[in-house]
């Protein structure tokens, strides 16, 4: 099983043998995402605007495309196929509404709920009690 961690003291990554990625979630798991939250969010905004460059440029991208162009993102560990294609596809503008467009928000908390097993909304709570304790 190969583990990898994003940030310093962040969640850590293990891809299974079936290799489904998967992050572990412990006692300190409130520590652990806010840690990773802001890498996730930069990455995923940065991966968003790439996405909605290519489709205004007429460019085809899809998740083979974007794993190749971000192989060396510290997402590249964490992410599977799935997750590269899932961001291509809800990224895209096409002929979505606004409110069915995928934010970098949208697409972190659906990465990391994936990933440690944690609804979306226990993910924001969470994090949202980690701001509050810091303030």
């Amino acid at each position: 099983m190969k583990k990898t961690q994003i940030g310093k003291d962040g969640l850590e990554f293990t891809q299974q043998k079936n290799g489904i990625v998967t992050a572990g979630i412990c006692y300190d798991t409130r520590s652990q995402l806010q840690l990773t939250k802001p890498i996730v969010d930069a990455e995923l905004s940065v991966i968003r605007k790439r996405v909605l460059v290519a489709e205004n440029d007429g460019e085809e991208m899809n998740g083979k495309k974007l794993k190749e162009l971000f192989a060396h993102s510290p997402l590249a560990a964490g992410a599977e196929d799935r997750d590269w294609q899932r961001w291509a596809d809800n990224f895209k503008r096409g002929d979505k509404k606004p409110g069915d467009r995928w934010t970098a928000k949208d697409a972190r908390n659906a990465f990391l709920s994936d990933k440690t097993g944690l609804t979306a909304g226990t993910i924001e709570v969470y994090l949202s009690k980690d701001k509050k304790h810091k303030s």
